[in-house]
């Protein structure tokens, strides 16, 4: 057998990296060995623009390829590929296609790839507008891998069966020979995304790729933020007579055990099946016992039910379990945060009463010191505009007195004991003399002073502004 080109590696698959690799990375002695080195180009050593050289070299689900390809050939394997697909549809439905198509690249920016062999439109349809709402990083991914499927079926037209670079009988080898031989066995290779109702022929063998059984699992406790060893899991197909099992008899006992198992102190779970590369379609359960791990806790078990399809038998499943600890945690955390919710309401309520009391206490004061300087501005302006009487009149009347006495003194007889009429005569003339002697006063000057404002009123009347 010929040694396989690296134009025909390219064939394969659209990137010049993947073709030069495969093609330095030959001899392989079967089917396998080139595929199992191609998957490790593919998915290690291409890089992202060469994933995206690989998109751009297959045209558009529904079209036909540009005449300006790299590789013819590739342009035939890709006509031949979609061949059931446009076996299947109707002008509406290629329109509908057509359209897809066109929203999907403007989208992610590259071409919708699909392993199509075997598929109608309607699928394919239905396929596009699932992976339409995709984040880009997980169609990007997607994408890779579905390549990965289309350059494994190109592969095979490049390996007869049986044929072995070992031989010593020469096959002739070309592209059309090759061509011929992988349009006929279409459905063969990547037979598990077909859903032709065509019994496929046997596949090529298949050497064991995993390194891993198709089922993992690996559980989490949040509630401490560690993993959760000592989980005992539980693995089971469905084997009851109908496809699947109905709503509320998911605990029949038509469950079929894989495999038991117990998270190791990483929180990951031993070997729950067999090593297989190919896992049968079907109805798994995985079972987790939570309530072994903790008897306190709100989940007694967990079970989670899923679905393996025929397109995805060569896919990997791993299941992560985010296990809650303890509903009472929970609870007690709520009204832990409750609490001092509470507390810090009654904290700011304190600071704002503290405050009012305090600005009350401020305004009181400097109501206070306001009142007190009106009154002491009010007793300065009454001084001002009523000053106290003058006492000269009585200073005079004094001094009157006291010569009366010593006139007295001098004369003999009764009249030196005390006031006689001619004395209370002179006394009175003094009073007089006095009171004209201070012009603005009268008599009534030396009468007993007023004790109210209106009494000072009616004895001042000239001071009275009215």
């Amino acid at each position: 057998m010929d040694l396989p080109s690296e134009k025909e590696w390219l064939a394969c698959c659209g990137s010049a990296k993947f073709a030069q690799q495969m093609a330095s990375a030959a001899p392989f002695s079967n089917y396998q060995q080139a595929v199992d080195a191609a998957r490790d180009i593919w998915f290690n050593k291409v890089d992202v623009n060469g994933w995206l050289q690989a998109f751009a070299a297959h045209p558009a689900i529904g079209e036909s390829p540009s005449k300006t390809v790299k590789s013819q050939t590739s342009a035939q394997w890709s006509k031949g590929e979609q061949s059931t697909a446009l076996a299947t549809a109707t002008d509406a439905t290629l329109q509908e296609l057509y359209d897809w198509n066109a929203r999907y690249r403007q989208k992610f920016g590259f071409v919708f790839l699909i392993f199509a062999s075997g598929r109608s439109t309607p699928e394919i349809l239905a396929e596009i507008k699932k992976r339409y709402h995709n984040r880009p990083i997980i169609e990007f991914e997607l994408s890779a891998k579905e390549q990965m499927k289309i350059t494994e079926l190109r592969i095979s037209k490049l390996f007869p069966a049986n044929a072995t670079v070992a031989s010593t009988t020469k096959t002739p080898h070309n592209a059309d020979v090759a061509t011929k031989a992988g349009e006929d066995r279409i459905s063969v290779i990547g037979g598990h995304l077909s859903t032709a109702k065509e019994t496929p022929a046997p596949e090529p063998p298949r050497a064991l790729t995993r390194t891993r059984p198709p089922i993992t699992t690996h559980i989490l406790d949040v509630a401490r933020g560690a993993p959760a060893s000592g989980i005992d899991v539980r693995l089971e197909m469905w084997a009851g007579r109908q496809s699947r099992p109905l709503f509320g008899e998911a605990d029949s006992g038509l469950w079929k055990l894989e495999g038991l198992s117990s998270t190791d102190r990483d929180g990951r779970s031993g070997q729950l099946m067999s090593m297989v590369d190919a896992l049968s379609p079907g109805i798994y359960r995985i079972s987790f016992d939570t309530g072994k791990y903790n008897p306190e806790g709100f989940f007694p078990y967990v079970g989670i039910v899923f679905e393996v399809k025929e397109s995805q038998k060569w896919e990997h499943f791993h299941a992560i379990k985010e296990k809650i600890n303890d509903l009472k945690e929970i609870r007690k955390a709520k009204a832990e945060a409750k609490e001092d919710e509470r507390a810090e309401r009654e904290m700011a309520r304190s600071r704002i009463e503290v405050a009012h009391e305090v600005r009350m206490a401020r305004e009181a004061e400097a109501a206070m010191d306001y009142h007190v300087q009106k009154a002491a501005e009010k007793a300065a302006e009454h001084e001002k505009k009523y000053p106290p009487p003058g006492h000269a009149g009585l200073e005079q009347a004094d001094d009157s007195l006291s010569v009366g006495s010593q006139g007295g003194s001098n004369s003999s007889g009764p009249a030196s004991a005390g006031f006689n009429s001619s004395s209370a005569a002179a006394l009175s003339d003094n009073y007089s003399s006095s009171a004209a002697a201070e012009p603005g006063h009268n008599k009534a000057t030396y009468t007993d002073a007023p004790s109210t404002l209106a009494e000072e009123d009616a004895v001042y009347p000239q001071n009275n502004p009215q």
